[in-house]
């Protein structure tokens, strides 16, 4: 998928453009069920990168798959 939207960002399209709903919808499930298994580590990214104390990097964190989740819903 990295991939994809790298090549789609080159050359102004690629395969994210051409799906349909359920495809996309499903890439994005795939993503955040990766997303979920790497929690601690991209808390202490936001952590790092932002300078943000811990619990507000896990509730931003958990703010942003509640998003995506919601989005997906919305979106279908």
């Amino acid at each position: 998928m990295l991939e994809s939207a790298c090549e789609a960002y080159k050359k102004g399209q690629g395969e994210c453009p051409t799906m349909n709903v359920f495809e996309r919808i499903r890439c994005m499930q795939n993503f955040l069920s990766q997303m979920k298994t790497r929690w601690e580590e991209v808390v202490k990214y936001l952590m790092w990168e932002i300078g943000k104390i811990l619990t507000d990097s896990q509730k931003g964190y958990d703010l942003t798959v509640e998003y995506i989740y919601d989005t997906i819903e919305d979106y279908k």
